[in-house]
């Protein structure tokens, strides 16, 4: 659809009329929202009626001349005055015009038809004539416009609609005549209109004109005018009724409009819908994919010329095969069930992948996507797609696939020879801290301070570094134990840790206090592990003030976000996302002992349950560690 068609669509759409279109025979063809709504029908009711079934009986004769003159050529357009019959049986009165289309060939072979609501305006002039008693009632509250004028066209009185219409005020308008509120294209008609009524050549007059707004603005008005005679019997006032119609002249002016080109447009669009089949084999042609096009019994009805380069057949060899035909017995059978899927459910489909057979009898794998092909009738007629081909990805995801079963295996048997090397090398280590505590106690009184300093020191080496290969023996069995989804109470968890630091923390005289913490499903043992390196952290990285500790929650979304806050002396920013890796000191051999693996047990425990683990932190401000796990 190209942009003047969406716009006269829109236009069609959004009109704030009725708009109606028939064929020769009179069966309803389209029918705006409008005009849904004004006989109280939904899309789809009337999809199978004629307009004879939504016209009053007494109007049907009328309707069916005009159609027929319509349609023999023998006038262009009509208009006149109908009722139609509501869903609900009751009457709606249309002020319609009705235009004949024309195809290439300047035959008329649709009318579009502009209905306008008139029911009210034919009540109100209705009630008019028949009684005076209801005169006021209906004149204050008609939902159409209603002036009265004198002999000499000065306006006299008018309704609440007329003064919303125009924008006036009620005491505004009075000091105007009808003139000075009418187009001055329009005067020169209304004036003749308003002698012959009173000069009693006419009774009444109906025409449309143009008013102006106080905001100057434009208002096309259908004007019914009707006089009153006085006492003497001859005309003294007009009363006149005005309905809005500029909604209806604006979609009369765009549907004429419309109608000049629609001739126009069918023609071009003729010759475009041809251009574009040309330029769509061009394009097929240039594509890099294979396009193909199967009816709905799945046998294929169309090939691009890539089918020669992909499979290796020519288009015309390979049309009345279905989907099996290219395939080993073992692939048919492997995706049978999702092409029955696909056809079945008549939608579009995506990344369908299959190996297909060369012709010189190589695999060749495909990307297949399609979407279904529906006539103009609704009909499912087959599918219509694109193959890729993606033997190359495929090759290299093998590839990547074998590669990372590689590095699995690597990193077990990493995981494996760290465990076993730490584990095997606690044995000599505790031996020689042995030996230098049995040397330093034999030569406490023969040694000088140096030498004695220098055994203190080489016995906390070996402390250390004993301390290391438990931290790293700790962190190994970690990967090599399977995650365990226990349910556990956190308060106990936290609980427990502060029971294992109750000599650091009264010796540091740390403040701890916590939030109520929620109940996980993860391994009780490697939660208290958290909570330990995190807290024991606070206290051996203190200030002089004294310490506080606060362990938070949060619940979110899909997660719990732990904190463990305190005051200390705070990180530096360059150690803010080193910490967490593998033997990473903040501080040096000099400051408080560690081994720089706790955090990265902490780590490696968060992520295994899918959790992550972060640290905000200001130099002598104090840290903020937080940790999430999820829900569930």
């Amino acid at each position: 659809m190209n942009d003047m068609e969406k716009y006269y669509r829109g236009v069609f759409e959004n009109a704030g009329i009725g708009i109606l279109v028939v064929d020769r025979d009179g069966r309803i063809v389209e029918a705006n929202q409008a005009l849904l709504s004004m006989l109280g029908y939904v899309e789809g009711d009337l999809s199978q009626c004629t307009f004879e079934e939504i016209t009053h009986p007494d109007d049907r004769e009328v309707s069916s001349r005009s159609l027929e003159a319509l349609m023999s050529g023998e006038i262009s357009s009509c208009r006149f005055e109908k009722r139609y019959l509501r869903k609900d049986g009751s009457t709606l009165w249309g002020d319609i015009s009705t235009t004949s289309i024309m195809d290439a060939n300047s035959k008329p072979v649709r009318a579009i038809t502009v209905v306008a609501d008139i029911t009210k305006l034919k009540e109100s002039e209705q009630a008019l004539i028949d009684s005076e008693e209801h005169y006021r009632a209906v004149f204050e509250n008609a939902g159409v416009g209603i002036n009265v004028l004198d002999r000499d066209g000065k306006i006299v009185q008018v309704n609440q609609a007329l003064l919303r219409m125009l924008g006036y005020n009620e005491m505004d308008l009075y000091e105007h005549t009808f003139a000075e509120i009418t187009h001055p294209d329009d005067v020169e008609i209304s004036n003749r209109s308003l002698e012959a009524l009173m000069c009693g050549e006419k009774s009444s007059y109906r025409f449309e004109k143009r008013y102006l707004r106080k905001d100057g603005m434009v208002l096309w008005a259908d004007l019914s005018t009707t006089s009153i005679r006085g006492a003497d019997r001859k005309p003294a006032k007009v009363v006149g009724v005005i309905a809005d119609i500029t909604k209806r002249k604006q979609a009369e002016a765009e549907l004429k409009r419309y109608s000049e080109r629609l001739e126009e447009m069918v023609e071009r669009r003729t010759s475009e819908l041809r251009e574009s089949e040309n330029r769509f084999r061009d394009l097929v042609g240039a594509m890099s994919d294979l396009v193909w096009e199967v009816d709905r019994s799945g046998v294929y009805t169309y090939f691009s010329p890539k089918i020669g380069d992909l499979l290796g057949y020519e288009p015309e060899d390979a049309l009345g095969a279905t989907f099996p035909s290219f395939m080993s017995r073992k692939e048919a059978e492997r995706i049978s069930d999702n092409v029955k899927a696909i056809f079945a459910s008549r939608k579009s489909f995506n990344g369908l992948e299959s190996q297909h057979i060369h012709g010189d009898g190589h695999s060749v794998f495909l990307e297949i996507s399609g979407a279904p092909i529906i006539n103009s009738l609704g009909q499912f007629r087959g599918y219509r797609g694109v193959c890729r081909d993606i033997t190359k990805r495929k090759e290299a995801e093998d590839a990547l696939r074998q590669r990372t079963q590689e590095l699995e295996r690597s990193n077990k048997d990493l995981e494996q020879f760290a465990y076993v090397a730490a584990h095997d090398l606690r044995e000599p280590l505790v031996a020689i801290g042995a030996y230098l505590k049995v040397l330093e106690r034999l030569t406490k009184n023969t040694i000088e301070d140096t030498g004695r300093k220098c055994m203190a020191k080489a016995i906390n080496l070996v402390l250390r570094m004993d301390a290391m290969l438990q931290g790293l023996l700790a962190y190994s069995r970690l990967t090599l134990t399977p995650v365990s989804y226990d349910v556990t109470d956190c308060n106990t968890c936290l609980a427990d840790a502060l029971l294992n630091l109750g000599l650091s923390i009264k010796k540091s005289g740390a403040v701890v206090t916590s939030d109520t913490l929620p109940t996980v499903k993860v391994n009780a043992s490697q939660l208290v592990q958290i909570f330990q390196n995190l807290i024991g952290n606070a206290i051996k990285y203190r200030e002089l003030e004294p310490l506080k500790i606060h362990v938070g929650f949060i619940s979110k979304e899909s997660e719990y976000q732990f904190s463990v806050s305190d005051n200390g002396t705070g990180i530096e920013p360059p150690y803010l996302d080193r910490i967490f890796n593998m033997f990473e000191r903040v501080k040096d051999l000099s400051g408080p002992s560690g081994t720089g693996i706790g955090l990265s047990t902490c780590r490696k425990i968060v992520e295994r349950y899918g959790g992550r683990i972060w640290v905000d932190s200001k130099l002598g401000k104090g840290s903020t560690f937080y940790f999430t796990l999820p829900k569930g």
